[in-house]
C-alpha cells in the first residue's frame, strides 16, 4: 500500500531503513505500543498456498503470517 491511501485511510506510514539505527527505533516503539500491525490471519506451513492466493487476490488487510 503506497503511502498516500494509507494516510487517507487514517493510518500513519512509517519507512525505517534496514540498519541497526532504524531497527532499534521501530523496536522500541513496538515494544510500548505505539507501533501496532494488524494481523489478518495465521495459517500453518502446509496452508501457505492458501496465504499466497489471498495475497495475489489482494484482499488482504493486514498481514498474514505463516506459523512454523
Amino acid at each position: 500500500m503506497d503511502p498516500a491511501t494509507v494516510l487517507e485511510q487514517g493510518g500513519r506510514y512509517v519507512f525505517v531503513r534496514p540498519d541497526a539505527e532504524g531497527l532499534a527505533w521501530l523496536a522500541e516503539r513496538a515494544a510500548d505500543g505505539r507501533i501496532t500491525v494488524e494481523i489478518q490471519q495465521v495459517f500453518d506451513l502446509a496452508a501457505a498456498p492458501e496465504a499466497h492466493r489471498l495475497l495475489e487476490e489482494g484482499h488482504v488487510r493486514g498481514k498474514l503470517v505463516l506459523s512454523l
